[in-house]
């Protein structure tokens, strides 16, 4: 039912997320050694006061959408890197951590 309600039937388009991808915050990075999708995430270039909730939590969905969908055969998981480097207190986000604390477990189990 959540997936019904937060992602629209056909995904959630590139273009309603276009601002977030082109902010460099996070971004799928080919492969690693096991084949498994990799997603880059730079909290650094996330700045809690000037974000708009719902486009990122969209985001942050459609790149996990991005990476299910990139899978080769064989393969059931994806890696998720956090690179913390230039992190700072007005990169931290209550908000969308409670949001992936949540979402992410119930609806995207290992």
């Amino acid at each position: 039912e959540w997936r019904r309600s937060f992602i629209p039937a056909g995904g959630i388009l590139e273009d309603t997320v276009k601002n977030e991808i082109q902010s460099g915050k996070a971004y799928m990075f080919g492969h690693d050694k096991n084949n498994r999708p990799c997603i880059i995430a730079r909290p650094c270039h996330h700045t809690a006061s000037k974000r708009h909730l719902e486009k990122t939590e969209k985001f942050s969905i459609f790149l996990i959408e991005h990476a299910i969908a990139s899978l080769p055969p064989g393969i059931d998981s994806f890696v998720c890197i956090l690179d913390f480097a230039g992190y700072c207190y007005a990169n931290f986000d209550m908000k969308m951590a409670k949001f992936a604390a949540k979402v992410i477990p119930q609806n995207y189990p290992e």
